[in-house]
């Protein structure tokens, strides 16, 4: 019944180890990342951030290293492009 996927889908989300947002839940995330170490460009409206991804933190954004430093991103599109900084 509908109450019955509402009632199993709450669980799922407050459950903090192997909930939809739990620690089973990111590492499996971790371990699924493409581009992990390579060169990508992360579009945020006209913004272009450029930079190596490093990974996902604990609450789920990218990791990218820039010339500027480290950041985490929440939102915008990531793409493979050469990113050419020293």
């Amino acid at each position: 019944t509908n109450k019955e996927i509402a009632r199993r889908l709450l669980e799922l989300t407050e459950d903090p180890q192997n909930g939809m947002w739990g620690k089973a839940c990111l590492e499996a995330y971790r371990r699924r990342l493409l581009y992990q170490g390579q060169e990508v460009v992360c579009t945020r409206g006209n913004t272009e951030i450029r930079g190596v991804l490093l990974g996902v933190d604990d609450t789920y954004s990218l990791l990218l290293r820039t010339k500027e430093g480290d950041m985490a991103l929440s939102s915008g599109e990531i793409t493979l492009r050469p990113t050419r900084y020293e």
